[in-house]
């Protein structure tokens, strides 16, 4: 389970040192998890281990207005769990894993 996006969310940065810099470093760790499901893939992949990937979908849309935010927090939690209901949405295959050239293990 993914805490987090796969999906990039854009947005404008204000100039300044210290805006572009918590900027760089929220791609950094954006990406940085991306790359730690595929490593999981891979080696689920190579060891015949099956998963299933849960993440925040891109079209889960509660604003929010501050990081600890409790109604966005109570948002996310009620479509997560509706979401968990159905059961429909977990994913056996990585986002974009369709890029990364794997022969043999697909």
């Amino acid at each position: 389970m993914r805490n987090g996006r796969v999906d990039i969310e854009g947005g404008s940065t204000p100039r300044g040192v210290l805006s572009i810099a918590r900027r760089s470093a929220a791609t950094l760790l954006h990406f940085s998890g991306l790359r730690d499901i595929q490593r999981i893939d891979l080696t689920t992949l190579r060891d015949g281990v099956g998963y299933r990937l849960a993440y925040i979908r891109s079209d889960f849309q509660a604003p929010r207005r501050e990081p600890f935010d409790s109604a966005y927090m109570r948002a996310f939690y009620d479509d997560g769990f509706a979401f968990g209901q159905t059961g429909t949405d977990c994913r056996d295959i990585p986002p974009n894993v369709g890029t990364i050239a794997t022969p043999g293990l697909r």
